[in-house]
């Protein structure tokens, strides 16, 4: 966010969190019905609601670079997260309890998620980002556990992709 200009951090800001998602109760629903109204009597698409609205500024591409756990290495996230980056992204890769099926077993959970948070406290204003993967057999509530777990060690994107067997 630190490169955006100030009224964009502003919608963003001000705009729905993940709490307010996951718990369905959007701080600001007044958004939301405009938003609604407008694709009502415009009869198109719905449209991206402001707080959403992002541009990268003119010459300036954002720096990510998506890391390992470095098996708990907090000191390596440390040099990673002050390396001059914009985005700091480690993915989760699915919820806690089906890590031991998807993921090389020296990484888990908690320990991806103090990865992110240490990443966000030594920098932060660095963007934190993660992953997980759906449609490996986990259960609404593991998600929404999952997310919220995400949300309280500060992560600030959350991308979700689907898995689809051979």
């Amino acid at each position: 966010l630190s490169s955006l200009p100030d009224e964009k951090k502003e919608l963003i800001q001000n705009g729905p969190d993940l709490q307010d998602f996951i718990s369905g109760n959007l701080t600001d629903k007044r958004l939301w019905a405009e938003q609604r109204k407008l694709k009502e009597t415009e009869g198109g698409e719905l449209r991206l609601p402001p707080w959403l609205k992002t541009e990268i500024p003119m010459g300036k591409n954002l720096i990510e670079c998506l890391t390992p756990d470095f098996r708990g290495d907090l000191k390596a996230v440390e040099i990673i997260a002050k390396s001059g980056l914009d985005v700091y992204a480690h993915n989760v890769e699915t919820v806690p309890a089906l890590q031991k099926q998807v993921r090389d077993p020296r990484a888990n959970f908690e320990q991806s998620v103090s990865v992110l948070k240490h990443a966000k406290s030594v920098h932060p204003d660095l963007i934190s980002k993660t992953s997980i993967m759906l449609g490996l057999g986990e259960m609404d509530e593991q998600v929404y556990s999952t997310m919220t777990a995400l949300r309280e060690a500060d992560v600030d994107c959350l991308t979700l992709g689907q898995y689809m067997q051979p």
